[in-house]
């Protein structure tokens, strides 16, 4: 999709890290913006930011659960109620625990699931038939540099975005006799809320440094680019590029090194 002015872009998760980097960086590229999460509070405070700043091309903003079948449908419904196609969709919603799978509480593990993984599928299925109709529009999940190296501590949370990654990857080639576009992001670790996840199973709080995370500002900058670019991967800076290099040739040392991080 080489240009995003005027284009309808969906984006879940608007009021996370991301999305609303998303959100700022969408809006400047001139993209008419609808967004869901799943706290009211929150997301309109964000839209109430937003219009203080005369930023007024947020069509409409409505929460949604995501996790589960239902609330996946109802945001299908409600934009095709008022008769919107989406040009771009953005499977940005997503949670996260840091810990041993055996310690990690069931609810939460099984939330990853639902929210990380089967929603995104979900969409992409519900909003997939109507692009097939006109031949267009790009569908980006939000993957992760650990669906690559799914290290200890990651197990739930690296397999959600390991499926992620295939379901986007195998949905590009079944699209490349289309004008339907894929994009896979693979940010590393982003100074976002979700570095604050909560960790089970570990003596010591397993911290990240500042000085090795991304910044969402230079993650969604590429994200941008690598959808006008129609890109299937893209890896936002370098850390995240160097780290999959690394990991095709030395997969246990970038391991070693995530497991080790104090």
């Amino acid at each position: 999709m080489s240009f995003l002015r005027d284009r309808n872009v969906l984006i879940t998760g608007a009021t996370g890290g991301l999305g609303k980097e998303m959100v700022k960086q969408f809006l400047a590229e001139g993209s008419n913006l609808i967004l869901t999460d799943l706290d009211e509070k929150t997301l309109s405070g964000l839209i109430n930011s937003l219009n203080e700043s005369g930023k007024a091309k947020v069509i409409f903003h409505f929460t949604s659960d995501l996790s589960s079948r239902e609330g996946c449908e109802k945001v299908f419904t409600i934009i095709k109620d008022k008769k919107l196609s989406i040009d771009v969709l953005v499977n940005n919603a997503g949670v996260a625990s840091i810990g041993t799978f055996i310690s990690t509480p069931e609810n939460l593990w099984e939330l990853q699931y639902a929210v990380n993984l089967l929603a995104p599928v979900r969409l992409t299925k519900l909003f997939l038939s109507e692009m097939t109709k006109t031949n267009s529009g790009h569908i980006v999940n939000i993957c992760s540099v650990a669906s690559f190296v799914p290290a200890v501590g990651l197990s739930t949370y690296a397999s959600t975005k390991h499926g992620l990654r295939a379901f986007g990857e195998a949905l590009h080639d079944e699209l490349k006799d289309t004008k339907i576009k894929v994009t896979n992001l693979y940010p590393f670790f982003t100074k976002t809320p979700m570095m604050d996840s909560p960790q089970f199973g570990f003596k010591e709080k397993k911290l990240i440094p500042d000085f090795i995370m991304s910044t969402p500002e230079d993650v969604i900058r590429d994200l941008i680019s690598g959808i006008k670019s129609d890109e299937l991967h893209v890896f936002p800076g370098l850390i995240s590029r160097t780290t999959e290099f690394i990991n095709r040739f030395i997969p246990d040392g970038i391991k070693f090194f995530i497991q080790y991080l104090k």
